[in-house]
């Protein structure tokens, strides 16, 4: 595979939906998803609990792709997308500098 084809980009979206996605189905993932009490800023803002994540419609429309009038729900997605960013600049700089006396150029 290419570099250009494995940006956090194509995977963290999908990653985000698919959990509860696959809950509609398996009633067991369905109350683990619950029992986590994950943050809700992690994910796509959405309204009920995690449980009732499955049938909604930034779930559906995301896998199924978004056929809804109008534009797609962009602003469900600004908070995830402000948090996993921090993360993974603060993750990438703990990485150049754990590196940083490794490379000569950069130290």
């Amino acid at each position: 595979m290419r570099a250009a084809e494995q940006r956090v980009d194509r995977y963290l979206p999908p990653s985000l939906v698919a959990p509860f996605w696959h809950a509609k189905w398996d009633q067991p993932w369905a109350a683990l998803l619950e029992a986590l009490h994950l943050p809700r800023w992690l994910f796509p803002q959405m309204a009920g609990t995690p449980s009732e994540w499955a049938n909604n419609p930034i779930v559906n429309d995301y896998v199924a792709r978004w056929t809804g009038h109008g534009p797609p729900p962009y602003r469900a997605w600004l908070v995830p997308a402000v948090a996993w960013g921090v993360f993974l600049f603060a993750l990438y700089g703990a990485l150049l500098c754990l590196i940083s006396d490794k490379v000569p150029h950069l130290g």
